[in-house]
């Protein structure tokens, strides 16, 4: 206890700091994964980790900067991937740097959506977005992640729905294969050849996509009514069983709904009901830390009395009996009275 209570008091006096370096992780391990990747590993080991070791000391002092790094760093390997997922990867990284670096967590929390998805925590994003930032944020973290995780599954040759993204596991290496030698207009068509195999097809995609959305500003639009804020914890429960409710509709009603599956899926996919369970708890925990981070760790008063002539400072803590007041030789006694929040 005693060094958790430290843990939050270096944390609420070095905030900047820890965020900073928690947002610099994420940045590393990001990329520290691509580099890692068989079809990505075109720089030696040895420039591997001094690459990571650069972009986390960056991040820490300034997210630009650190973000700059990772942005640099990946681009000679999707070069070798295909120029033309490098060029709209810079094109993407470039022209929306002003909003990513404004909500870098969020961002960081969307480009993560498939390595979640491959430990059954699709739904993860959404969640956490909605709970902690608000309906606002959790919209657009749940429609930006579900798009991103069916366009990163199509380039792998998955099927797009979330369901089969969030069963199936992703080869790096047919990603290389389908892109190799491609021109740009074969490269846009890759892109969009799982969205295009119908009309009720791409409509599955778009609801899903919609539901992913919906289920972050349910999460928020819960967490936020009025009389949550007399019960917070059993407020933010019922928030996240309402989204983790409309990420399991987004996830077999609707495929059923549209008769590309039957409910019987359910049968089939016990990891992802698991992962469901997993990620409402995951998320609660997640805003238990939050929380608990932001509080003060020793919320006391304190009152500084200041004698005429020389200074006595005294500490009044709870359950003590306070000592007696000094007075000055008017019998007035000077106190000033320091609220500590």
């Amino acid at each position: 206890m005693i060094l958790w209570q430290r843990a939050l008091l270096f944390y609420q006096t070095q905030r900047h700091l820890v965020d900073n370096g928690l947002q610099a992780l994420g940045l590393t391990v990001l990329t520290g994964l691509v580099l890692q990747s068989s079809v990505a590993a075109v720089y030696p080991p040895q420039w591997v980790t001094v690459l990571l070791i650069g972009i986390f000391l960056l991040g820490t002092r300034s997210p630009s900067w650190g973000y700059g790094a990772a942005v640099i760093t990946l681009l000679w390997p999707l070069w070798h991937i295909s120029p033309y997922l490098m060029a709209l990867f810079l094109a993407v990284t470039v022209l929306a740097r002003g909003p990513i670096l404004d909500n870098l967590p969020w961002a960081l929390l969307v480009v993560a959506t498939p390595l979640l998805a491959q430990g059954y925590l699709i739904a993860l994003p959404p969640l956490v977005a909605g709970l902690l930032g608000g309906p606002t944020a959790g919209l657009w973290v749940g429609l930006l992640a579900a798009l991103w995780a069916k366009l990163f599954g199509g380039m792998g040759g998955l099927p797009v729905d979330l369901l089969a993204l969030n069963e199936y596991a992703f080869d790096a290496n047919l990603l290389a294969q389908r892109f190799a030698g491609a021109n740009s207009l074969e490269t846009l068509r890759l892109l969009i050849a799982p969205f295009a195999a119908g009309s009720v097809v791409l409509l599955l995609h778009l609801l899903q996509i919609l539901a992913w959305g919906l289920v972050g500003y349910a999460v928020g639009r819960v967490r936020g009514t009025a009389w949550t804020e007399r019960a917070p914890w059993t407020g933010a429960a019922v928030a996240v069983v309402a989204g983790t409710a409309t990420a399991w509709g987004g996830l077999y009603a609707l495929p059923a709904w549209l008769q590309f599956a039957t409910l019987q899926e359910m049968r089939r996919t016990p990891g992802t009901l698991v992962g469901l369970a997993a990620a409402a708890l995951l998320t609660l925990a997640i805003y238990n830390v939050y929380h608990a981070a932001r509080r003060p760790v020793f919320p006391r008063a304190q009152a500084v009395r200041v004698r005429r002539g020389w200074p006595v400072r005294n500490i009044q803590r709870e359950g003590q009996t306070p000592p007696p007041r000094p007075t000055s030789a008017d019998g007035q006694e000077d106190l000033i009275m320091i609220e500590l929040d």
